[in-house]
């Protein structure tokens, strides 16, 4: 889909750059050099970045109320969960903190499916308005979360994607209630992240965790390490990231 950018400034501090792995969870994968190794699948390279590379973000491909309601609530629930896993304040997951994690998981695998669906924007079969709405008003409108047409009568397709992205959340959310979630560790070697696993329910946490779906609780072996890994690299599309490449079993 077209990328639309703000007014100039974005006065209205609309969120453009939107995060389909969470930043928080890219930022945990930080060496000591800042940053992670990145391989760029397109360009067939690989770059030290950070999480604010345009590689991890859409490109404001839902509305900002979706961004900062919704999402910014499954994000907090999770990433409180995934930090007290990473600092070894627990190490198996209670079941009353099955649900955030499965929230988060949905979230990223619709956000990566729905981040650049090539989609015009959408018109009703309705009168135009009688009032234009400057551009000002609707980032305004959008904000407040609140639908609008263009002076035309066609509303932009984000808006359509952020309903829809809430929808497809809570309907996988729901088909995977009710199974557990296991922290997988390795004993040697990192875990690399791809930009989607497919069909294989699994959530890297840290260089060395990765959550499973419907698994128990293991520690695995360099080599299982690497089979997860190898995985990663078959199902990815646009990206694959880790604290350091070197460290990373294929």
């Amino acid at each position: 889909m077209a990328y639309e950018a703000t007014q100039k400034g974005n006065p209205n501090r609309i969120t453009v750059d939107q995060h389909v792995f969470p930043r928080r969870s890219v930022e945990r994968f930080y060496g000591t050099r800042g940053g992670v190794d990145l391989y760029l699948s397109k360009q067939q390279k690989c770059i030290r970045a950070l999480a604010k590379h345009d590689v991890f973000c859409a490109k404001r491909a839902w509305i900002h109320r979706v961004e900062s309601g919704f999402m910014a609530d499954i994000e907090r629930r999770y990433q409180e969960v995934a930090e007290s896993i990473a600092q070894g304040h627990k190490t198996t997951i209670p079941a009353s903190d099955y649900q955030a994690i499965t929230d988060m998981f949905a979230l990223w695998r619709v956000r990566w499916y729905w981040q650049d669906r090539d989609r015009p924007d959408q018109t009703l079969k309705m009168h135009k308005p009688e009032r234009s709405l400057s551009r000002d008003m609707q980032e305004k409108m959008e904000k407040a979360g609140v639908l609008f047409t263009r002076p035309d009568g066609a509303f932009p397709v984000r808006q359509v994607v952020g309903v829809r992205i809430h929808l497809d959340q809570e309907e996988l959310a729901h088909q995977m209630a009710g199974r557990a979630w296991g922290v997988v560790r390795a004993e040697q070697g990192q875990f690399v992240v791809p930009d989607t696993y497919g069909i294989d329910a699994i959530l890297p946490l840290s260089p060395t965790v990765v959550l499973a779906w419907d698994c128990p609780d293991k520690t695995i072996s360099r080599e299982a390490v690497a089979a997860i890994n190898q995985v990663a690299f078959v199902r990815h599309r646009r990206y694959l990231f880790a604290e350091c490449f070197e460290a990373a079993p294929l």
